[in-house]
């Protein structure tokens, strides 16, 4: 053991080396084991931009990077010694040096692969009982320090000897192999790709540390393997992750969208039903033959359109305008004035949210065109991958319009202005002019394939 005596004559003795032989040793270790750094500060780099995300193990890697670091200290410490050493007066404290940095090394090592398999088992009883080789070996290699030749010792010529209990470290070494071999293979039939072949690059890593830890030869280089394999995993950890985090907060958004969608959808279909119905009361006291029209109207109405409020998905723009003319038939029920719809399709093989067009043509009538009658013009037109939908009416002048008028319009519409942001990704204009009122609305081109509409039908 190193004694007091011990370490005050290393201290006196440091001023022994000249400046220039310190620079040396020093720059001859980073030489030796600035790809370990280089690696460890990037592992160090990316725990500080993934802090505000919750990595598994993560104090485990701050452990493997503290033990890294002292293994590659323990290195300087050995060039440190080879110098004592050469000095016939501290010959034997460099050799109770050497016995500790050695000790130190055969412990760590094995630890160091321990940690990286607590990384990927979760599980604390099979942590505990994969820490029980690295306690064995640390408890076998630790005698050493205390003058047992059981492990190791080092012979007055600075070489290392192997003890009886020398291949303590291998039989561990190899135990942790084994482990990480099965452990991938685990997560390989479990499809859990990505995670098997992290666990076959850790496995690896491992042999070439055990053949390393045989031969004594390479050790810092094994110490950037290591590093690297540590911040593969981690970044592996923190990509899962945030793809994680990023999925669920997509699920959040699209369970928000589908409930924004059902409470716009509830809201126009007692609206529209309470106006059809109330139409109908007015035409029973008035004209029967008109309400019995109506009925008939309104019960076609009802076979095509329920649905069409129920439906999530996307639906033929062919089916929305069959619920427009319905619509159109019971409005021309209920009004005196003729009401003509004149339609001029560029295309009509195309989808669009359901209930999209039958408010706009309800505004319209209700709004634009009244008891006096009018046209109602939609048109279909494709631009840069586009598709604009346009209704307008020629019943408001831009002279009739009022604050009032304004706020009525917008409230009617508001409704398919969020319903078609919310599920296709489309915008509605509304532009008031001279000759009446025109609604514009532009969504993502949704072409129909052919397949989609046999099977839809």
């Amino acid at each position: 053991m190193i004694s007091v005596d011990n370490c005050v004559i290393i201290m006196n003795n440091i001023c022994y080396f000249h400046v220039k032989d310190g620079v040396l040793m020093i720059a001859e270790y980073i030489n030796e084991n600035y790809m370990t750094f280089m690696i460890l500060f990037s592992l160090i780099a990316a725990m500080i931009v993934n802090k505000d995300v919750e990595i598994p193990a993560s104090k485990l890697f701050i452990t493997g990077i503290t033990m890294l670091i002292v293994i590659s200290l323990n290195d300087l410490l050995y060039l440190y010694q080879q110098e004592m050493f050469a000095r016939p007066d501290m010959r034997s404290t460099a050799l109770t040096i050497r016995t500790w940095g050695d000790t130190i090394s055969f412990i760590l090592r094995p630890v160091l692969i321990m940690i990286e398999i607590f990384m990927v088992v979760p599980e604390q009883k099979l942590r505990k009982l994969c820490a029980v080789p690295a306690i064995l070996n640390g408890l076998v290699f630790s005698t050493a320090v205390f003058g047992s030749k059981t492990a190791f010792w080092i012979d007055s010529q600075n070489s290392f000897i192997g003890g009886p209990m020398h291949f303590t470290i291998y039989m561990t070494q190899i135990v942790y192999i084994m482990l990480l071999l099965v452990f991938s293979v685990i997560n390989f039939k479990q499809s859990n790709r990505g995670k098997s072949i992290m666990l076959i690059t850790m496995f690896l890593q491992a042999v070439f540390v055990a053949i390393r830890e045989y031969l004594y030869i390479s050790p810092s280089f094994t110490n950037a393997v290591t590093a690297l394999c540590m911040l593969d995993y981690y970044i592996y950890l923190a990509t899962i992750e945030r793809q994680t985090i990023s999925d669920s907060l997509l699920q959040k958004e699209l369970d928000l969208t589908k409930s924004e969608l059902m409470v716009l959808r509830n809201q126009i279909q007692p609206h529209f039903i309470y106006n059809v119905l109330s139409m109908i009361r007015s035409l029973t006291r008035t004209d029967t033959e008109k309400a019995v029209q109506a009925i008939n109207n309104f019960s076609k109405y009802l076979k095509t359109h329920i649905k069409a409020i129920q439906n999530e998905d996307m639906i033929p723009f062919e089916e929305e305008l069959k619920n427009v003319r319905v619509y159109v038939d019971l409005a021309q029920t209920d009004y005196p004035g003729e009401i003509e719809l004149v339609c001029d399709f560029e295309e009509t093989d195309f989808t669009i949210p359901a209930l999209s067009l039958e408010p706009i043509v309800e505004n319209a009538i209700q709004h634009g065109i009244s008891r006096r009658g009018g046209k109602i013009t939609i048109t279909t037109r494709r631009s840069d991958g586009t598709m604009t939908i346009s209704i307008s009416d020629n019943g408001t002048a831009k002279k009739d319009i009022t604050p009032k008028f304004t706020e009525r319009l917008g409230v009617g519409l508001e409704n398919t202005r969020r319903r078609l942001a919310v599920q296709c990704g489309g915008h509605m204009e509304t532009q008031l002019t001279e000759s009446g009122c025109t609604v514009t609305i532009s969504i993502p081109c949704a072409r129909r394939d052919n397949d989609e509409d046999t099977g839809s039908r």
